[in-house]
């Protein structure tokens, strides 16, 4: 499911993606350390762990923080750089995995 809303006074829109999947019980460790790794792996990015309701044994719950420094291109004659650099930039988020 999807929701998408522009929040008052702000500019750009808030998304909530939210994927529910039932697994067989025995497969539920190696899913949540393999979704936890995926979701935890973007290079530019701060992770903090967050209160995990006790949802299970492999419950977790984590943000991800947006820690990005895009620095542009030098060019010779000007130290400060005048080439741009194009990058897709990671959006703050939270998962919950249970």
């Amino acid at each position: 499911m999807r929701f998408t809303r522009s929040p008052q006074g702000v500019s750009g829109q808030t998304e909530i993606l939210q994927t529910v999947t039932r697994y067989p019980a025995k497969n539920i460790p190696a899913i949540a350390a393999l979704a936890e790794k995926q979701e935890r792996s973007e290079k530019n990015m701060i992770f903090s762990s967050l209160f995990s309701p006790v949802l299970g044994s492999y419950s977790q719950a984590f943000s991800g923080t947006v820690n990005t420094l895009i620095i542009p291109e030098p060019d010779n004659g000007n130290p400060l750089g005048s080439g741009s650099v194009e990058r897709t930039v990671p959006q703050d988020f939270v998962a919950t995995i249970f």
